[in-house]
């Protein structure tokens, strides 16, 4: 896990966005070696991306890395009152982020589709779905359909937001983890939604798929298939690919499944909350 070595950092330069963020440029010292780093800054959350190739091998040169670091962004400028922070690294790290002694909220993979991926309709049920914008649900219906795909008792979501503020959140479209600008989606089945998923659509081609999921009972069913090729004609069709993804690190079904049709994953990304807490 390396050795204890002193971490330095500090800003090198900062400047403002149109849309609002505020970047900086970071340079981090550990021992005899600099690296440049990019932050940014939106709402209430912060994002720092360590996943360049200058970072390779980095996080094994000391065995605190991650902790020091997390410790100095936490007392910088950019990150004063923010909620949370975002480390976007790359994924030989994610033994230090696992078994330091901060424990994120969360971690997840992030996979790249470069295209749309071929699904074997062969498997899939027969295709009587249809997508529609999710804000043609009406609230209370969006409400119900939401509420049921996330309950905990479903998903174990040991560290989620409660339901109904995440839910209403989404529905009002306020920035979440500094994301804003996405644009929801439902799966219909005969006129009932069955699943919904959202989109950021990026100013230069591509998207960010922000939350995908389908009602427990039709989970482990051929209708899962279907569902899946109905939101990727959708998503085609709206010039969302190539398309990132985040994955939970023990939604090991998800992970397996986006191995698959995507290939390797690119990064990972551990989500802190601020205060920083211990485990």
């Amino acid at each position: 896990m390396g050795k204890a070595v002193e971490l330095a950092a500090r800003f090198v330069r900062s400047w403002d966005d149109p849309s609002g963020a505020r970047f900086a440029e970071l340079e981090v010292s550990t021992g005899h070696r600099r690296r440049f780093a990019r932050a940014w800054r939106l709402q209430d959350t912060v994002e720092v991306d360590l996943t360049s190739n200058q970072w390779t091998g980095a996080g094994a040169e000391s065995r605190n890395f991650v902790d020091d670091f997390l410790a100095w962004l936490q007392s910088a400028p950019l990150c004063a009152g923010t909620r949370l922070m975002r480390l976007r690294l790359r994924v030989d790290w994610i033994g230090h982020v696992k078994h330091g002694s901060i424990r994120p909220a969360t971690f997840r993979l992030v996979f790249v589709c470069k295209s749309p991926p071929s699904l074997n309709a062969s498997k899939a049920a027969p295709n009587d779905l249809e997508s529609l914008p999710v804000i043609d649900l009406g609230y209370t219906r969006f409400m119900g359909v939401f509420n049921e795909i996330m309950a905990p008792e479903h998903l174990g979501l040991e560290f989620q937001l409660d339901i109904n503020n995440l839910a209403s959140s989404i529905w009002n479209r306020e920035p979440l983890e500094g994301i804003e600008g996405y644009e929801g989606f439902a799966v219909l089945k005969a006129g009932s939604p069955i699943a919904i998923f959202f989109v950021v659509l990026d100013s230069g081609g591509g998207g960010w798929l922000g939350f995908a999921g389908l009602l427990p009972r039709f989970r482990r069913t051929r209708v899962v298939a279907a569902a899946a090729r109905c939101a990727v004609e959708t998503l085609d069709r709206i010039g969302a690919f190539p398309l990132t993804i985040e994955i939970e690190f023990a939604n090991r079904s998800s992970l397996q499944m986006a191995e698959r049709r995507c290939g390797p994953a690119q990064n990972f990304v551990a989500v802190y909350d601020c205060p920083l807490h211990g485990t």
